[in-house]
């Protein structure tokens, strides 16, 4: 193998061994996505569970409207989280007035020799030495400086973008008086549905028994031809009709309760009772 032939392997063997510590670089640097596993998820949930739930006043007996609209206020997760919205778009408000104030940098460094840093002087005549060797700095030094700039076209930007903030804090305010509008709209539903649920499921229970007794004896009459088929099947189509709509109020108002202990953050499966509210007539 002459000299030419030899060079040509040996660029072409360091090429592939830049080739492939390159490979091996971009393959270390590949970001891999991990899937969270079910204990990851489950504990991320109980969690946020207690985040939910964290702070939050007992109860202590059967809840009155007034109660129920406290609660509400305080502890509904939409309403707090228009809320931190809100201190977000204020807190944006203060850093964009900050951004049109000059900007002040400092700076501190420290210069240090093994020897002091000496000069000679020599005659401009006759070339010989006139002075002894001196200094004029210390050895070691400390040093510092302080810088204020100010660019009108940095203060232009920075207020307009302070005027855009200072829009979104009325706007994330209003955003959190419209859903605090609709929370109280929500629970003053919720609670009448949830005292009607609580004073009337057992009436409606024993009404949805009767139309069902009284379908079961329809269709004995029927089968034992002691009443019109047509006038039976009438009763019948009636009767499912007046179970149907039963059965439906019954979820409605079973759903009540529910949704109003959502309204008010009450941890899942928390029983509670509520106050009927009296009226003089």
């Amino acid at each position: 193998m002459n000299i030419n032939n030899l060079g040509i392997c040996i660029r072409r063997k360091a090429s592939i061994a830049c080739f492939v510590t390159i490979s091996a670089l971009i393959s270390g640097c590949t970001v891999m996505t991990v899937p969270i596993t079910d204990a990851e998820r489950d504990t991320r949930v109980e969690t946020d569970l207690k985040a939910m739930f964290k702070d939050q006043e007992p109860l202590t007996g059967p809840l009155d409207f007034a109660a129920v609209v406290a609660r509400a206020i305080s502890y509904n997760l939409d309403h707090r989280l228009k809320v931190t919205e809100q201190a977000l778009a204020a807190g944006d408000l203060r850093v964009a007035r900050y951004d049109m104030l000059p900007r002040i940098v400092a700076e501190a460094g420290y210069i240090g020799r093994s020897d002091f840093r000496g000069t000679n002087s020599r005659s401009l005549l006759d070339g010989t030495q006139s002075l002894e060797s001196s200094t004029s700095e210390d050895r070691d030094r400390e040093t510092g400086k302080l810088t204020a700039v100010w660019n009108i076209l940095d203060f232009g930007v920075a207020y307009a973008r302070a005027q855009q903030s200072s829009d979104q804090v009325l706007i994330t305010r209003e955003r959190s008086r419209r859903v605090l509008d609709n929370i109280m709209l929500d629970v003053r539903n919720a609670f009448w549905r949830a005292i009607s649920a609580q004073s009337h499921l057992g009436e409606i229970d024993k009404l949805i028994k009767r139309v069902r007794s009284a379908i079961d004896r329809s269709r004995v009459l029927e089968t034992k031809r002691l009443q019109d088929p047509l006038t039976s099947l009438t009763i019948q189509r009636e009767l499912l009709e007046t179970l149907r709509k039963l059965i439906e109020e019954r979820r409605k108002l079973s759903l009540a309760k529910t949704k109003l202990a959502a309204l008010i953050n009450l941890p899942p499966g928390e029983n509670f009772d509520l106050v009927v509210p009296k009226y003089d007539v």
